[in-house]
């Protein structure tokens, strides 16, 4: 027989396994930073402006707006921790676009956990960390 205090730690812990997949969802996709999160990082930007991430292997890559950045990564379930990220040095021609790829790379860096979840019908993924939360839609590719 479990106590109450015991059948509320299985209930926590199941809980904590279904809140976080398989780090296998986060690969194999092109995920593209909702219009959402970018007002929430306050920075109005050129309608078409691409943010976005992907993950293989043990490695993680996007666009910030203008420039590509990059690099290493260990997902759980449900956490990531995210090593250092390389950036390359071009000049955004349009200033807005810098604020932006400061700001969302700033957040991006104090990422700490995931969710991959269907949202009508819609594959997203939720990056959190302190203070940060950074919303993606999956992005099929052409065939």
């Amino acid at each position: 027989m479990i106590s109450r205090r015991g059948a509320a730690t299985v209930a926590l812990a199941l809980t904590l396994v279904g809140c976080g997949g398989s780090a296998d969802q986060l690969t194999g996709t092109t995920w593209v930073l909702e219009p959402w999160s970018i007002a929430r990082l306050g920075i109005e930007v050129p309608a078409g402006t691409i943010v976005d991430v992907r993950f293989d292997g043990a490695e993680l890559g996007g666009t910030a707006a203008c420039n590509h950045y990059g690099g290493g990564y260990e997902a759980g379930r449900g956490s990531l921790d995210l090593g250092d990220l390389a950036v390359t040095q071009m000049a955004c021609v349009d200033a807005s676009l810098m604020t932006l790829e400061s700001v969302y790379l700033e957040a991006f860096s104090k990422v700490e956990s995931w969710k991959v979840q269907d949202v009508d019908g819609f594959t997203k993924l939720t990056l959190t960390g302190s203070g940060v939360e950074l919303r993606y839609a999956a992005v099929t590719p052409d065939p």
